[in-house]
């Protein structure tokens, strides 16, 4: 898997012990905690760490490597990085407005289930493809960056 040197960092960090806090972390690898945390909800989503208590991580011991998801969320990555912001987000927009009146009705919901009402209310019918998980946990999480929904528990929901 390709990941971001600061992405790569963090999670050498937990070498050496396999509990780390956001402040720990944000003094390990001197970066504003704001962006360690958004880095680390990328491994919260990735199923490698995970939220024990506020601001405090553990490595998961058992975590099941799909070397083809990772390669297509690689691929996904790139594409994203590579197209244009302000087109994505035209692309992404109905999506957006359906998972924030999912959030707002029905409260935090995990990637699968989001995921699954998307395909169930037919929104990917709109659309000239299927919207994969991947590209949606890619969408997600930029929405994370912007702060616009919170990822925690391995679930999202809107910020407060």
């Amino acid at each position: 898997m390709r990941v971001s040197p600061l992405r790569a960092v963090i999670l050498h960090q937990f070498q050496n012990s396999s509990e780390c806090s956001i402040d720990l972390l944000t003094q390990s690898v001197k970066a504003p905690p704001s962006v360690v945390k958004r880095n680390v909800g990328f491994w919260v989503s990735q199923g490698l760490l995970k939220e024990i208590s506020s601001d405090v991580y553990r490595l998961m011991q058992e975590w099941n490597f799909d070397h083809k998801a990772a390669v297509k969320l690689h691929d996904d990555d790139e594409f994203m990085m590579e197209t244009d912001k302000d087109a994505m987000e035209a692309e992404c927009q109905m999506y957006w407005n359906y998972i924030k009146h999912m959030l707002t009705n029905l409260g935090p919901l995990s990637l699968e289930r989001i995921h699954s009402m998307l395909e169930i209310f037919g929104v990917q019918g709109h659309t000239k493809k299927k919207l994969a998980i991947t590209y949606l946990r890619a969408f997600l999480n930029n929405k994370t960056l912007q702060q616009q929904i919170c990822f925690e528990n391995g679930s999202y929901s809107l910020c407060k």
